[in-house]
């Protein structure tokens, strides 16, 4: 944001930080950035980043309570859940097989906020689930590790999403196609 600022000194940007889905028809934003596909007709959504979910965990944390080798194995860990909008995210998807099931999932720790939880399992408290474009970094630096790879969760894409209409004023275009 502060580089696009720099690029265009003319508009003014106020970045909110939400897991909470915000609403471009109704004049809570501009533009935002949407996890999955918005089902709204009246929004324009271009595929900004994508990838799937990760069940993810710090090695202090591995090294003290064991890697998961099944999905059901969650249910003895600390698992870090966050809410969206009024509900708890407490049933993980898989896939076995081409199958895809759920497993329940229960914690100590609940956030509305994808960012602390991340920070929760980087700081050894627990089990995450993590979109992969989320924590690539800290996945190749080994500050996070991969758990139950080999039983994909979820794909999750990250959309940018703005008000669909016939001409997009200049400073919403001229953003829309810096982030893209």
């Amino acid at each position: 944001m502060a580089r696009f600022s720099g690029m265009y000194p003319g508009v003014q940007v106020e970045l909110v930080l939400s897991d909470a889905q915000v609403d471009v028809t109704a004049g809570e934003a501009d533009v935002a950035l949407s996890v999955g596909l918005p089902p709204n007709p009246l929004v324009v959504a271009r595929r900004f980043a994508e990838g799937r979910r990760v069940v993810c965990a710090s090695p202090p944390y591995l090294a003290r309570h064991g890697m998961p080798q099944v999905p059901e194995d969650l249910a003895d860990h600390d698992c870090l859940r966050l809410v969206r909008g009024r509900r708890r995210v407490d049933r993980w998807s898989f896939q076995r097989d081409g199958d895809v099931f759920e497993v329940p999932v229960s914690g100590r720790l609940v956030a509305t906020s994808s960012e602390v939880m991340c920070q929760w399992a980087l700081d050894g408290h627990g089990i995450g689930l993590k979109g992969l474009w989320d924590i690539r970094n800290e996945l190749d630096e080994g500050r996070l590790v991969e758990c139950l790879r080999s039983l994909a969760c979820d794909d999750v894409d990250l959309y940018l999403v703005y008000m669909r209409r016939p001409h997009l004023p200049p400073r919403k275009r001229v953003f829309v196609d810096f982030l893209m």
